[in-house]
């Protein structure tokens, strides 16, 4: 890539339109910052007349690093957020450590296949972990709760606390398998734009599916590790004041559908399919009558 980039630059600074100002253009495929850096540092190295200096007219790389800058604040802010979120939820200490882990590895997996893809850090990739950074820890906080709950409910002992873990992680895998595999699909026509639209929508795609797989990877496998030395101890299921008045609010309407009088004497939210005994109480006696009527005209 840096020769690429270098070529382009040392090719694009000779591009003169006028005697008094030159343009320089990246070729196709190339970093748009490389190559303002490359021709900065070329600028530097030439030998200009008395009273003749080089004043750039408009440079790319100052909106590059402004927009790097606003996703990079967007991607702080949201992690805090989650953090708050998560342990107003979850209320564990040891339980949100857990699952806030598994953000910045997502990341530096989705990092490490974009390099390895040949992706840069542009404005649509950075915006795409930007938006994916709330779905990454969808699969961790699944498997955090199912294995808190049954370490709770169990209580096992030290030498058994693996075995309750990993029977705990196998039966949340398959769903947040699912889940996560669902949202990858999604994304799947974009990868076959071309053009502009593959250009702006492509190195989104690619970046939220890297950082789901990365994430479903630490959901399976690093979580129920972590989960297995952190959440030692006597553990006790307790709900946080949010969760409990959202129990509160949520309660009654779940239950106002069964108060509900139906045809059948019972709500038909609690008990369906309805039951089948007035239809069947009007059919024996329709068919006697069908027989006397065939018995008569047989007699006819």
């Amino acid at each position: 890539m840096l020769p690429r980039v270098a070529a382009s630059a040392t090719r694009c600074a000779a591009k003169a339109r006028a005697p008094d100002g030159t343009s320089t253009h990246p070729l196709k495929g190339s970093n748009t910052k490389q190559v303002i850096d490359l021709v900065k540092e070329k600028v530097k190295t030439i030998r200009l007349p008395n009273g003749v200096r080089i004043v750039p007219y408009y440079d790319q790389a100052d909106l590059v690093e402004r927009a790097l800058g606003t996703v990079s604040e967007a991607l702080k802010e949201a992690a805090l957020l989650i953090v708050v979120v998560l342990f107003l939820f979850l209320w564990n200490f040891r339980s949100a450590f857990i699952v806030l882990c598994s953000i910045p590895i997502s990341v530096l997996i989705a990092c490490s296949m974009m390099g390895r893809y040949g992706i840069s850090a542009n404005l649509q990739s950075l915006g795409g972990l930007a938006i994916g950074i709330g779905m990454m820890v969808d699969g961790s906080v699944v498997m955090v709760e199912n294995i808190f709950r049954r370490l709770a409910e169990d209580r096992p002992a030290p030498a058994d606390r693996l075995h309750h873990v990993l029977t705990a992680a196998r039966e949340v895998a398959r769903p947040v398998s699912t889940a996560v595999l669902i949202i990858i699909v999604v994304f799947l026509p974009l990868f076959t734009l071309q053009g502009i639209e593959g250009k702006l929508f492509a190195p989104m795609a690619f970046t939220i599916s890297f950082a789901m797989f990365g994430s479903l990877l630490v959901s399976l496998f690093l979580v129920p590790a972590l989960s297995t030395w952190l959440l030692s101890g006597r553990l006790s299921e307790k709900d946080s004041f949010l969760v409990r008045g959202l129990k509160w609010g949520y309660g009654p309407v779940v239950r106002a559908p069964a108060r509900i009088p139906s045809r059948w004497g019972s709500s038909p939210w609690v008990s369906w399919p309805p039951p089948s005994r007035p239809f069947r109480s009007s059919a024996p006696n329709s068919y006697p009558s069908l027989r006397r009527a065939r018995s008569t005209s047989g007699s006819r």
